[in-house]
């Protein structure tokens, strides 16, 4: 993957000024409902399907589990960008370098004889630690500290979660184009189960995100919730 090296001048870096936390994901992009698909494949077959896709994007495999909720479960990890920013004053130019990468969470569920359901998160990092987001708690993430940067830190543009949405639509396009499986609808069934599967009412105010999501998160939630429920019948919410 290119590195793209950033020099920008500003008069604030990122250990420097104000700071506020940076929350972001996938999940936070339009594209990001787009994120699921059924191979045809087992568990493990599946972890090496996405192997090969999210190596040659320049992420590498750097964990795998079997959660206790079955399945497997991989983690792949690499940079995407050093962003140096530069400040100065009469008295001199200071600078500072930092990594921003992504980190995804790829979850494999047996759904049937040789058929697996794939979810896949992603989130960006800065310096290697990954940001908390609103969505980890629904897709099982243990966020361990936030991170923070200078609220006028311009680094903070490459770490909307945008990349990561369009890098796992790319490898989930790319998967059913191979003929390896078939892209799953948005608005079907929880996670774990058969497409197909019928879904219970989707109400984004009881949703466990609800609580800590801005304005705009909130207005997509409720945009996604009446999408799942263009009729009476039930429908569930995804996650």
């Amino acid at each position: 993957m290119k590195k793209l090296n950033l020099v920008l001048f500003a008069f604030a870096v990122l250990t420097t000024g104000c700071f506020s936390e940076i929350r972001a994901s996938s999940r936070e992009q339009p594209l990001g409902a787009r994120s699921k698909m059924t191979l045809d494949a087992s568990p493990e077959d599946g972890c090496k399907l996405l192997v090969e896709s999210f190596t040659k994007r320049g992420f590498q495999l750097v964990d795998r589990s079997t959660p206790s909720s079955g399945g497997v479960q991989c983690i792949f990890k690499g940079g995407r960008t050093d962003y140096t920013t530069v400040s100065g004053n009469r008295y001199g130019t200071y600078g500072s370098t930092n990594k921003i990468g992504s980190i995804f969470y790829a979850r494999l569920k047996p759904v049937a004889e040789g058929k697996t359901r794939l979810s896949l998160f992603g989130k960006p990092t800065l310096d290697g630690n990954p940001v908390c987001s609103d969505f980890d708690q629904s897709y099982g993430v243990t966020c361990h500290a936030p991170v923070s940067a200078g609220i006028a830190w311009p680094g903070r543009n490459q770490m909307t979660g945008n990349e990561e949405a369009e890098t796992i639509r790319s490898v989930i396009l790319e998967l059913v184009m191979a003929g390896k499986g078939q892209e799953e609808n948005p608005s079907s069934a929880q996670d774990g189960a058969p497409p197909s599967t019928p879904t219970s009412k989707c109400d984004a105010a009881n949703l466990p995100e609800w609580q800590t999501a801005n304005a705009a998160t909130k207005k997509r939630m409720l945009e996604e919730c009446r999408a799942k429920n263009p009729a009476p019948a039930p429908s569930g919410e995804e996650e």
